[in-house]
């Protein structure tokens, strides 16, 4: 989180030097009326490395030794609404649906070995991601921008409901339909000769516990999860 703060840091530093460098004369070669629309659409495609923050208690199980979050890869696919604001302010509306997984795994010591139990947990999120981004001046035909905001997650695929009542190797991990997290995140835009294309790096972490303990066997050890998604995005606008 230090490493992603200073990082953040060090953008904005850009962000402000390019506005200096470029106050004075500015002349893009591609798209050059772009920023004088108000209203810009497109759509977005992404890959996500997803995880929780987790609370956890091992005494819970004299044998439990540990339990790891192993991050799977997944992907977004997305629309991109862009609202300009300001010169260098414009609100966006990313409206996305994201497919994740994560492994839990446990580690309980029997006799003389350890055993590993493992615990897939799939999420297939509609995310509603409404972030406000601030974008430096063009050099050329390339702008930096950090973007922030708060991101509303409905998981289609949760099961929350599902009856736990089972062999305990059948038995789910159970996490709650609804999720709240903020995103912050930094990128680039590119002005290409028809359309302008962003690359972009988000961190979004959740704010609300999303956990939901059914007392099945899986269940005690944890505390509480959060989850955390760290995405790779390209978008698209015309």
């Amino acid at each position: 989180m230090k490493n992603a703060l200073k990082s953040l840091g060090y953008l904005v530093l850009i962000i402000f030097t390019i506005n200096c460098a470029n106050a004075q004369r500015r002349i893009p070669d591609n798209l050059p009326f772009f920023e004088q629309k108000s209203l810009h659409f497109g759509f977005s495609l992404g890959v996500n490395v997803s995880s929780f923050i987790m609370d956890h208690n091992l005494s819970v199980y004299d044998t439990l030794t540990g339990i790891e979050i192993r991050p799977q890869t997944g992907f977004n696919i997305g629309i991109v609404s862009s609202l300009r604001l300001h010169r260098y302010f414009t609100l966006r509306f990313l409206p996305a649906i994201s497919f994740a997984q994560r492994n839990f795994e446990y580690k309980f010591f029997d006799v003389d070995r350890y055993i590993i139990n493992t615990r897939i947990v799939e999420s297939t999120y509609i995310i509603f991601p409404l972030h406000i981004k601030y974008r430096s001046e063009r050099f050329k035909n390339m702008a930096a921008y950090i973007v922030a905001g708060p991101n509303i997650g409905l998981d289609i695929s949760s099961q929350a409901d599902v009856d736990n009542d089972v062999p305990v190797d059948q038995q789910v991990l159970k996490v709650n339909r609804t999720n709240y997290m903020v995103d912050l995140g930094f990128g680039l835009d590119f002005f290409l000769v028809y359309f302008k294309l962003s690359t972009e790096v988000k961190l979004s972490v959740g704010a609300n516990d999303v956990f939901n303990n059914d007392g099945s066997f899986w269940a005690p050890p944890i505390n509480s999860l959060r989850p955390r998604m760290l995405t790779l995005s390209l978008h698209f606008e015309g």
